[in-house]
This record gives structure tokens, sequence and C-alpha cells, in this order.
């Protein structure tokens, strides 16, 4: 039997009907999807998806060049080129009111900086967007350029993501306790220190051994003192520290559930050092690698955090921590993991009142600390195969800004400073990436550039600063 074939009309009357179909469809299909679970959502193309052009990447190469000008350099001395703040840069601080002075305790802190025989201390709170000690190695490095410093500051004896700027080895068993993140153990108690996280190691004794990386900037190296911060404990122990295979002596950390501190000083800057504990364990709180004055910048990332953990921990302990350790600010950067807010309009507000809660408490409890909040970066999520800036990321930003204001702290918008809505494509397409596969989180360069955009927007205005107490 002959087998007959389709006649053109039929063809095309086959291939009509299949489109009037999908066009019905797509003419009442929900446009947002039919959610069928908390991750999972039907969708189907409207005739306007259809014919619509992909979100345009946002134009960052103004963001580029300005991020990889040479760093600004602290003014010694004022100049008549610029008398107020340039309020049309999207890199710019933003300040409640328009009012700069709040910074103006920093900038004097500073201007002592060199000549002060106290160190003066950045912490710089963040989640997983300054891991590895990005961001924080950068301005850490600036900072100790031109106000004097080194080494990298505090660090946790047992990190949850190793530094780029330390490498960390260790014998004998060790554990940690976080108030944030998923790896961590959760203590009995609320005092998890500085950090939000503390380590103890099991007897008979544990050694850890701190070494500065291949790749830690010049002044991250060259650090001549080891502090070690400690307390809540139940008996006495040892610390013993070791510059170069070469015993420094023994401390004694002593029981009690305030926090206390043990140093060892050192004439020239070790190429490793090693602390042995032995006896009971307290809580260690972390260890500061410094120099003997200029600036310290703490790098203290929280994985996962939307920086409303504060407040679960013992505040008294982390005030009278940064009065001990002369905090003199405290950067405050958050609000990628408030993203995604189930019913956004309804429970935005809740975050905010969570997140000013945080602010208060900070103030309260570190007075003499300058407070400055940084927001989150753009983020991006498919939406129907094309990437586009997330929904919530400028409606946070917008909670995150109020919170500032409302506590009258600084803010800066590195949502804008990176170009804006729809610019995390632009950083991934970047050669080489300035961002990851996940359109969420820098890579290494990204992070250099964007603490470049801060750096100069923060030293450009303690400059002004500068030109106003003459």
């Amino acid at each position: 039997m002959k087998e007959e074939s389709l006649r053109p009309i039929q063809v095309f009357l086959f291939l009509a009907s299949v489109i009037a179909v999908l066009v019905s469809i797509s003419a009442v299909f929900p446009k947002d999807g039919i959610q069928l679970s908390n991750s999972l959502r039907l969708d189907f193309p409207t005739l306007h998806d259809l014919t619509a052009t992909a979100p345009a990447k946002a134009d960052i190469s103004n963001v580029l060049k300005a991020a990889e000008a040479p760093p600004a350099q602290a003014a010694e001395t004022p100049t008549p080129n610029q008398t107020t703040i340039d309020t049309t840069s999207p890199a710019r601080l933003h300040y409640p009111n328009n009012d700069p002075s709040v910074l103006y305790p920093f900038f004097a802190a500073l201007d002592s900086a060199k000549t002060s025989k106290r160190v003066a201390r950045i912490l710089h709170y963040g989640d997983s967007q300054i891991e590895e000690d990005r961001i924080s190695n950068y301005l850490r490095e600036q900072f100790q350029r031109q106000f004097g410093g080194a080494g990298v500051g505090l660090t946790s004896l047992f990190p949850l993501a190793p530094s780029m700027s330390l490498t960390q080895t260790y014998s004998g068993t060790l554990e940690r306790f976080s108030i944030y993140g998923g790896d961590s153990a959760r203590a009995t108690h609320r005092k998890y220190g500085v950090m939000g996280s503390f380590t103890r190691f099991s007897p008979p004794d544990a050694t850890v051994r701190l070494k500065a990386s291949s790749v830690a900037l010049e002044h991250s190296r060259a650090f001549t003192r080891v502090s070690l911060l400690y307390g809540n404990g139940t008996g006495t122990a040892k610390a013993e520290l070791y510059a170069d295979g070469k015993s420094l002596g023994a401390k004694t950390l002593k029981a009690g559930r305030g926090v206390q501190l043990v140093d060892w000083t050192m004439t020239e800057p070790p190429k490793q050092t090693a602390l042995r504990f032995s006896g009971a364990s307290p809580d260690l709180y972390g260890v500061m690698l410094d120099g003997a004055e200029g600036v310290a910048l703490d790098n203290i990332p929280m994985r996962g955090s939307a920086g409303t953990v504060f407040t679960a921990m013992d505040m008294s302990l982390i005030g009278e921590t940064a009065k001990l350790v002369n905090a003199k600010l405290i950067l405050l950067q958050f609000g990628g993991n408030a993203i995604p807010i189930p019913n956004l309009n309804n429970n935005l507000d809740s975050f905010e009142k969570a997140f000013l809660k945080q602010l208060q408490a900070v103030q309260q409890h570190c007075p003499d600390a300058t407070l400055l909040v940084i927001g989150l970066a753009d983020m991006s999520i498919k939406q129907k195969n094309k990437m586009t800036t997330h929904p919530q990321v400028e409606r946070v930003r917008d909670a995150l800004k109020r919170c500032a204001f409302a506590v009258g702290a600084p803010y800066w918008d590195m949502y804008e400073a990176m170009g804006g809505k729809n610019s995390m494509p632009s950083w991934v397409a970047a050669k080489p990436p300035l961002a990851g596969s996940d359109y969420i989180h820098f890579t290494r360069a990204g992070a250099e550039k964007i603490a470049a955009l801060f750096w100069n927007s923060l030293i450009n205005d303690y400059a002004l600063y500068r030109q106003r107490s003459f």
C-alpha cells in the first residue's frame, strides 16, 4: 500500500493550530508562573517574553576605570581643588542629613595612628562576600601604607574558610563554635566573642601554625606583635609562642569569665609563628597579628548571616573586647543573605527592624567606635533564561540605608557603586571575570576593584576633613 504524504496545506494548518494553542495558553498563564513548592515554579513564556530583548547589561566601563586608577592618597595638607563631597558620584558615601562629621572621630584616630602607642583597629564584619580576606585585604594595605601599621589583624585560630593572606596548619584537636553558619557547633552560652566564634583545644595539647601566604600583601606580612584573646576559662592553661622555631615564652591563661589578653612582641617580623596550647582550654576568641602602632583591619566573615546575629550574642563581651583592642571603626557589610524574603511586602519591615536592632546594640556597647554600613552588591537571578537583577535587591538596599541613617551612621551603596541594575552580568562577563558564575560573589579580582571604589570615596572624604581642620 502506497503511503500518502501530507500536503503543504495540511502541514500549515497543523502548525497554525499548535501555535494557536500555545498563544492561548500564554494569554491566560500567570506571568509570574505557578509556584508548585518553595523551590519549584512552573513558567510559560508569554508573547512579550518571546518578542522582548534580553535585559541590557549595565555599562561598567566608567566603574572599572575608576577602580583601576591608582589608590587615592590621604592628603597630608589641605588642597584647594575640592571643597565639597561630589554628590553625583555613584560610589560616594551617603551621610545622614548630609553631615560627614559623623566620620570625624574616626578620621581623628587616623591622624594620630602613626604617633599613638596604640593600634587603631577597624573591625570589618560581613557575609561570605568577604571570606578569604577579600575586600578587607585591599583596604588594610591602603590604611597601613598611609597611616602605618602591619599584620593581618585579628584572625580565628580555626576559621571556617581559609584566608588568602594567611596559611594556617594544625596539630592536635581543635573545635570551632560559631553563632553563624551550619558547619560549626553551637555553644551552650552566648559568649561567642568579637568574631562571633571561638575555638577550643582538646587535652593534652594542640598547636596552631601561622604563616603569611604567598599572595599576602606587603604590610600584612610585617607584624611584630602577637596577641591572644581568650576568656570563659574554668581552669588554667598555657600558651607558648614560637617565632621561626624559637620559643618566645609561655603565658598563663587564667580562669575567668571576661575577655583577657596575653601578648608577645618581636624586634623583626617572623617568617612563621606557632602557638602551642596545653591545659584546660578556655574559649579562644582569636589571635591578633599586628604592628606596634598604626592601623589594624580585621576580616570577620559570617557565612550565611544577614547581619542579624549580634543580639543573639553577649554584646557586653563584644563591647568589652572592642574597648580592649581600641576599635575605632566598625564596618558592617550585609544584606545579600536577607534575600529572598518571602512575601516581601509584609516581611521586609521585619528584617528592617531586626537589622536596626543590631546597629543600635553595636553602638550601645561600642561607643568609642564609629559605625559604617556597607550595603549589598547586585545579585542576578535567571528569569525565563535571562539574567537580571533580583527584584528584591533595591528594596533591601533602601532598608539598609534607612537603618544606617536611623542611628546616624554613613552608608556606602555597593550596588550603585558597581553599576546598579543589571551590573552583575557585566562583572561576570569581564575578562578576567570579576564575579563568579553564581552571579552573587566577587572573584578576588572583583573584590579588589570594589574595595578600591570604597577606599577612594572614604579617603577623599578624609581629605575634605583635613581641609576643614585647618
